[in-house]
C-alpha cells in the first residue's frame, strides 16, 4: 500500500485537493498532512467519484462551514474568500460560522457549487468494535466491494438507499444513476464498500468497470421487467470478472 500526496492525485485528476480527500476518505482512506495510504484499486474506484465532482464543479462542505473552510475547499487564500464575503455585505473573520446561503453564494462566486454532508467520522476503536486486521499474503484485510449491477430503472439505487438510510435515488438527474458511486456502510464491528452503477445501454464502460474491482456482484431484477438488456450484460461483465453473483 503506497503513500500518496493529495496534491499529486489532485493534479492527476485536475481536481481540488479537497474532492480527493473527501472521495478517498468515503472509502475509508483518511488523509493525513496532506497524504493517504491508499491501494490501487481504491485510487481507481476514487478516481472515478472525483471525476464525476470535477465535472459538475462540486466542492463537499461539512454544515456550519467557516471561510477558512471553504477557503481549504477550494483551495484559494483565506483572505480570497473574504474578499468575496465583503464583496456581498458580509464581514467575517476567518473562523465566523456562517449561513448557509452566505456559504453558498461564496463558493458560487469562485464557480463552485456546493454539496452539503457530514464529513466521514473515525470511530474510537474499542473492545467490542475493533476488527483486527491479519496478515494475508503479505498484506491486509480490507472492506469488502460489493457491487449493484442491473438494467436501468430498476432498483439498484434504492436498495442502496435502503441499506444506506438515504434518499440518494430522488435527487438523481431523471432518475437515473449516470456515474459510479461509492459508499461504506458499517455492518456490525467492520464495513462493507457498496459500488452503485449505472443500468442505461450508454454507461457499458462503467459498468464492466464496476464488475472488475468487485468481491461479490449483487444483481437486481424488477419483478415486473424481468431480464433486460442490461441484466444479461451484468451477468456477463461480473462472469467474466469471475466474481460471484447474487
Amino acid at each position: 500500500m503506497a503513500k500518496v500526496e493529495l496534491t499529486k492525485i489532485a493534479s492527476d485528476l485536475g481536481a481540488l485537493p479537497s474532492q480527493v480527500a473527501f472521495v478517498l476518505a468515503q472509502l475509508g482512506a483518511f488523509p493525513e498532512n496532506g497524504a493517504v495510504e491508499v491501494d490501487d484499486d481504491t485510487l481507481e474506484l476514487a478516481s472515478e467519484e472525483i471525476r464525476t465532482l470535477v465535472e459538475s464543479k462540486v466542492v463537499t462542505l461539512a454544515p456550519k462551514p467557516t471561510p477558512r473552510d471553504i477557503a481549504a475547499a477550494l483551495d484559494v487564500p483565506q483572505s480570497d474568500v473574504q474578499k468575496a464575503l465583503i464583496g456581498k455585505g458580509v464581514l467575517a473573520s476567518l473562523t465566523t460560522v456562517l449561513e448557509t446561503d452566505v456559504a453558498e453564494d461564496a463558493v458560487k462566486q469562485f464557480g463552485y457549487a456546493v454539496r452539503w454532508a457530514e464529513a466521514p467520522k473515525r470511530k474510537e476503536p474499542d473492545e467490542a468494535t475493533t476488527v483486527r486486521r491479519k496478515t494475508v499474503g503479505g498484506g491486509t484485510l480490507r472492506p469488502p466491494v460489493v457491487t449493484i449491477l442491473g438494467h436501468v430503472d430498476h432498483g439498484k439505487t434504492s436498495l442502496l438507499d435502503y441499506i444506506r438510510e438515504s434518499r440518494v435515488a430522488e435527487k438523481e438527474h431523471g432518475g437515473i444513476t449516470q456515474h459510479i458511486g461509492a459508499y461504506q456502510v458499517a455492518v456490525g464491528p467492520g464495513k462493507i464498500t457498496f459500488l452503485d452503477t449505472p443500468g442505461h445501454e450508454a454507461f457499458t464502460a462503467m459498468r464492466a468497470r464496476g464488475a472488475q474491482v468487485t468481491d461479490i456482484a449483487v444483481l437486481v431484477v424488477a419483478a415486473d421487467d424481468g431480464v433486460m438488456p442490461q441484466t444479461i450484460e451484468a451477468i456477463n461483465h461480473a462472469r467474466n470478472a469471475e466474481v460471484p453473483i447474487i
